[in-house]
């Protein structure tokens, strides 16, 4: 999509992109948006010193960026800015006309120099950097105008009389512009923002009633953020807008095409599987969770479904509560955060470490919460996953590069188990490894092996024909179904949890090898010590990973140093939570990973 004739309709590379207003609110997302599609980003503004953080930030992702001081209100200050970069840069080509200012004041209060104030910035400002910046642009051929709108462009708003005129006055601008540049191949056009997350709005969030006030007239639920501006200003700058002009594009989560109207109490509610018994999962409406003061609301992108919910939905194992919201492997989208959360924001993509330990016994002491002695997980000893929405505390949560394919991010859990057992195996390129039992924790152990260290061998076992084609998918140089008796492995994976795979794995381990157990094993039983004795094998238990292997698996999955994709066998709504685990828990070898995709 957007490529027409070998060239990318939404290619803005090279550009060189005036930002006003880019050292916070919205110009900054703006200006990082452009730097992150490889841009030339300008950004201007009174602040140098906030200025230079954006531009920082820009540089630091590997884009270009210069920041240039410029007082919209003053002509001299907009000519020269226009003429320096020229100057520097020999053209614009996308102006972003961001530079604003709200003054909330009841109507009757509002003075006359806050009215001029305002005017200034938002009207003649506009009116003026556009002015310039079309100049240049008529001189090279044309451009690409961008103002900025608002609800407020639309709609009037309580105690904003003079930001609402402007707002008006600039879409009004953006239809006159657009006739009388149109012929200099010059396109205006204007973005007209909801309710986002910015300084200037900050007071409206903070406050708990006037926040719900204005999140009961979104039909999408939540704030916008910059990455919901991000693709349709790319539009605006691109040659995928070539034939727009005059046009306002609104980003406003839906308010103006209900009207501003309040949602429905229903509203507050959010789609969840639930778990009722044995076989027994539910789709349910069930109420969206509170955001306390250290969590982050999270709307859940995709979730997946791991052994251990089968063990739950077949013999009830681990779970405490019933009725319970089950699963514990997801990615999704920060939608809101506490007001002591500090490093995250809306709008951040994030996994979080669903392990519940129970921070008293001497592993916890010691930070190894993986071996917790009373270790729960969330969607077991809490609300899981398999809902709309989740709250975690910010101490669980990892970020996601926001390039990364959430679909594959959604398996960062049990690859971050994979990641154990290599870590815990220290696997060495020459090393002739065995791998029992193939579901996905041996798939993902085989990919991790193979990627990231080199292992150039590696042996897959399994009963199921089609699992082991998986295996071969995945990287597995050879199969069997059953080990040939004389075949031995410097470390072996029992991935499967038998006994009978236990007694293999120890059979096929050579004399000093490393056999590694990663399975909990439901029911005591006997195994063959004296073999373990007698061959000097070490044996190593891998239970479940750390925060590092989680940190690891998403940094792996985002560079896509390891595909899981292949391992992906089917996405459900979660209207069909309980086809998916009937699918699961079927006889199907084929079925890898089964994923609900919940927004």
């Amino acid at each position: 999509m957007g490529v027409m004739n070998g060239k990318n309709l939404f290619d803005v590379s090279g550009k060189v992109v005036l930002v006003t207003g880019a050292g916070s609110g919205l110009g900054k997302g703006y200006a990082q948006t452009f730097g992150e599609a490889g841009s030339t980003v300008i950004c201007a503004g009174r602040n140098m010193e906030r200025l230079g953080q954006t531009v920082q930030a820009i540089q630091d992702g590997g884009g270009k960026a210069r920041a240039y001081s410029v007082d919209v209100t003053q002509l001299d200050s907009i000519h020269a800015l226009v003429q320096a970069v020229v100057r520097d840069f020999g053209r614009i080509d996308v102006l972003v006309n961001n530079a604003g200012y709200e003054q909330i004041q009841p109507f009757t209060e509002v003075t006359p120099e806050a009215y001029d104030h305002i005017m200034a910035v938002n009207m003649k400002g506009v009116f003026f950097m556009a002015q310039e910046v079309a100049k240049v642009m008529k001189e090279h051929g044309g451009g690409k105008i961008i103002n900025i709108g608002s609800l407020g462009s639309y709609i009037g708003l309580e105690e904003s009389s003079v930001y609402c005129s402007t707002k008006g006055g600039v879409i009004q601008l953006s239809k006159t512009m657009a006739i009388e540049l149109g012929p200099y191949h010059i396109q205006v056009n204007c973005l007209a923002p909801g309710y986002f997350i910015t300084p200037m709005t900050q007071p409206f969030y903070d406050d708990p009633k006037h926040r719900a006030w204005i999140e009961s007239r979104i039909p999408l639920h939540e704030w916008g953020t910059d990455l919901d501006l991000a693709g349709p200003v790319l539009f605006l700058a691109s040659a995928a807008s070539d034939y727009v002009t005059g046009e306002t594009i609104k980003v406003d989560g839906g308010w103006l095409a209900s009207q501003g109207r309040p949602r429905r109490e229903w509203r507050n509610n959010m789609k969840a599987a639930r778990y009722y018994g044995i076989q027994d999962v539910r789709f349910e409406t069930v109420e969206k969770p509170a955001c306390g003061p250290t969590d982050a609301l999270i709307q859940v992108s995709y979730a997946g479904i791991c052994g251990s919910d089968l063990h739950i939905y077949n013999k009830g194992m681990f779970i405490q509560n019933i009725p319970e919201t089950m699963g514990h492997e997801f990615v999704g989208v920060i939608r809101q955060v506490g007001d002591r959360v500090k490093g995250f924001a809306p709008g951040d993509v994030v996994i979080a470490n669903p392990m519940v330990p129970c921070m008293h016994c001497p592993s916890c002491q010691a930070g190894s919460y993986n071996t917790c002695e009373g270790l729960g997980f969330i969607g077991e000893v809490r609300q899981g996953c398999f809902a709309e929405y989740i709250a975690m505390d910010q101490e669980t949560l990892i970020k996601v590069p926001p390039q990364a394919d959430q679909e594959k991010i959604a398996l960062s859990e049990p690859l971050a188990v994979a990641l154990n057992i290599c870590d815990r195996a220290q696997f060495k390129p020459e090393d002739r490894v065995a791998l029992i039992g193939v579901g996905p924790i041996g798939l993902l152990t085989i990919l991790s092996a193979k990627a990231l260290y080199g292992v150039e061998h590696i042996t897959a076992v399994d009963v199921s024909d089609v699992r082991l084609g998986l295996a071969e998918k995945v990287g597995a140089d050879e199969t069997f179904k059953e080990l040939p008796a004389d075949l031995k492995f410097d470390k072996v994976i029992d991935a499967a949890g038998q006994p009978i795979t236990l007694n293999t794995a120890i059979a096929h381990t050579r004399a000093n090898g490393h056999l590694y157990v990663v399975s909990i094993f439901e029911k005591e039983f006997h195994f063959d010590i004296n073999a373990l004795v007698a061959a000097q094998i070490t044996l190593v238990g891998c239970n479940v990973y750390t925060r590092k292997n989680l940190e690891d698996a998403v940094a792996a999955i985002a560079s896509n140093k390891v595909d899981v994709g292949p391992l992906i066998s089917r996405v459900f709504d979660i209207e069909e939570c309980a086809q998916a685990f009937q699918l699961l828990n079927s006889r199907d070898k084929s079925v890898a990973k089964v994923l609900f995709k919940l927004s």
